[in-house]
């Protein structure tokens, strides 16, 4: 028989995987447990450890999926043993069933070493492994992710530019942005390690169409059924216009992204998708 498929989503962040997740998630062949981001293998990588920010992390997650799933997603961190099992439990239990995975952006961070570990433990169990990454226009993304952050103070002043301007100017450059926004290494670091067949590497401003839902079909061997290209998951109600100057540096920060993905995808191409000026 022919082995199941392991879909690692590795991001991009705010670039279209949580409306991703929930198409694949809506079809019969496809199975992904409990919860969209099990953020297993990205704790020493990106996320922040310190006590009050784990504390209020894990009480976020608590009132999403309540204290017993929230433990059986402890149990796959202190031994990855159960997180494997469970997955391939998961494509054991049902007939129809033969995609699961696990759709977690801050796995864009992810060195080398630990993607490798990562897709030689899956195929230990048994696992094909396919990996989706997303990219969206880097100036869009950190805007998407400020509000995202910033949220509180955003949406008691949702018409704010100039609010919202001087909180992106804080951030864009700091880590977290620069981790989920640096493309080229994300595209780097997986091409070490998987074959170009086992990769997927997309764009936000075309994924929301058959053509590119076709093509993500393909790729995981399952029949094309359109998506529900109209929902909106996860939007932002923060609707202000940035001043262009803070664009500009934003833009300018990032780059050597946009001149690797210019050359990696074409100019014709991603000047059609993405504001390079």
């Amino acid at each position: 028989m022919t082995k199941p498929i392991f879909l690692l989503g590795v991001g991009a962040q705010k670039a279209g995987t949580t409306w991703l997740h929930e198409y694949l998630g809506s079809l019969p062949e496809v199975d992904l447990g409990f919860m969209k981001e099990y953020h297993v293998f990205d704790q020493n990588y990106v996320r922040d450890t310190t006590p009050g920010r784990k504390k209020k992390f894990e009480n976020y997650l608590d009132s999403f999926f309540g204290s017993d799933l929230l433990s059986i997603r402890h149990r796959f961190r202190r031994n990855h043993k159960h997180y494997f099992s469970y997955f391939r439990k998961l494509v054991d239990s049902a007939d129809q069933v033969f995609i699961t995975g696990d759709i977690t952006p801050s796995y864009a961070a992810l060195p080398v070493k630990v993607l490798r570990y990562i897709k030689s433990s899956l195929e230990k169990n048994g696992f094909r492994v396919r990996v989706i990454f997303l990219m969206r226009d880097p100036v869009a993304r950190c805007i998407s992710a400020n509000r995202m952050y910033s949220s509180p103070r955003l949406l008691d002043s949702p018409g704010d530019a100039a609010l919202e301007a001087e909180l992106l100017a804080k951030k864009y450059q700091q880590t977290r942005f620069q981790i989920r926004t640096r493309y080229d290494k994300t595209i780097g670091n997986l091409e070490q390690v998987f074959n170009p067949d086992e990769l997927y590497l997309g764009f936000y401003e075309e994924l929301f169409s058959d053509k590119a839902i076709a093509e993500i079909c393909s790729f995981l061997e399952l029949p094309f059924r359109p998506g529900n290209y109209e929902q909106v998951v996860h939007g932002s109600l923060v609707r202000s216009e940035l001043p262009e100057p803070v664009k500009s540096q934003v833009r300018n920060y990032y780059s050597e992204v946009y001149d690797f993905v210019l050359k990696r995808f074409g100019q014709d191409r991603v000047k059609k998708l993405w504001k390079m000026d």
